[in-house]
């Protein structure tokens, strides 16, 4: 095995690392499909996931107020990852973890989510 064999066969294991200039472009491309507003709409179904039952019992007026103050970003998590693993998987790629990190940071800023 050459040294560009095991490179290639490294890449495969641990994902494609990708530049600041990759990770906005792979970004952009996921948010042609899936607008913010929609991202958004998405995670805002999902927190009603995370929410305890009780919430008003807790004193809260809302699923939402509850989220803010107890969740730890679990719907965001969901959603805008799952955005890269369809991605990933459509397009028979593998991003290392880092990039696959960056790239849901780039969604999320440019849609204004705490993320």
């Amino acid at each position: 095995m050459d040294i560009l064999d095991k490179i290639d066969e490294k890449i495969k294991e641990d994902g494609i690392v990708l530049d600041k200039k990759e990770v906005e472009s792979y970004a952009k491309e996921i948010m042609k499909r899936n607008n913010c507003k929609s991202i958004i709409s998405d995670i805002d179904e999902q927190m009603l996931e995370y929410v305890a039952d009780d919430w008003e019992e807790e004193g809260f007026d809302s699923e939402y107020d509850w989220y803010q103050e107890y969740g730890k970003g679990e719907a965001e998590d969901d959603i805008i990852e799952g955005l890269v693993r369809e991605y990933e998987k459509k397009n028979k790629v593998k991003f290392h973890i880092d990039s696959f990190v960056a790239i849901g940071k780039y969604i999320a800023k440019k849609c204004k989510i705490d993320y």
